[in-house]
């Protein structure tokens, strides 16, 4: 304790220099901070990851329309359990602000008027969807944010794109097989 005084005096010969040095174990703490966060969180992502599900989409990523007729090609993979197909169908409900989601309070039975960037047959973006289920998967996407619907359903009503899909979501036998396969049926359909 008798040196306490000797040592202030000599932290604060040159002030400049004290303050930096302060400042920079102040950001050295705060980045080590910061990055043990992003840290943890990764690590959580990663336990939450669900390996044996694999998206399967075309070359230049989601919005590649790829042929449906890529199911057998993809079912003949070794270690292939299943396979969906996955159309994407962007709306919003009354609103152009109010995203698709089950925050409205719907309920089985109700009729759900959605304006999409899919267009019908008929010529009219416009689609009225019939209720029939709630579903809890904490994989498919943010709770309440997704919908789904018949592929065959949404397939036959739609005017563009007939027969092909965003992506396929697959479920593996064995996630420690190497994920990435080319299959050369799977590319990007002209209108």
């Amino acid at each position: 304790m008798k040196y306490l005084p000797l040592i202030w005096s000599g932290i604060w010969r040159k002030p400049g220099r004290t303050i930096l040095i302060f400042l920079q174990v102040a950001v050295a703490f705060a980045l080590f901070g910061a990055l043990q966060g992003l840290k943890s969180g990764v690590e959580h992502v990663v336990e939450q990851a669900r390996a044996d599900i694999l998206r399967v989409h075309g070359s230049l990523g989601l919005g590649d329309a790829i042929p449906l007729a890529g199911t057998e090609q993809i079912a003949e993979v070794p270690g292939v359990r299943v396979i969906i197909p996955v159309g994407l169908f962007m709306g919003t409900y009354q609103k152009p602000d109010q995203k698709i989601g089950l925050k409205y309070g719907w309920k089985i039975g109700d009729l759900i008027p959605l304006k999409t960037n899919v267009m019908q047959m008929s010529g009219s973006s416009d689609w009225t969807l019939d209720m029939v289920g709630t579903f809890t998967d904490t994989d498919v996407g943010s709770p309440g944010e997704v919908i789904m619907m018949n592929y065959d359903f949404f397939d036959e009503a739609r005017a563009q794109q007939k027969g092909t899909v965003a992506h396929f979501n697959v479920a593996i036998d064995n996630p420690g097989v190497p994920k990435r396969l080319r299959l050369p049926l799977l590319v990007p359909i002209d209108e």
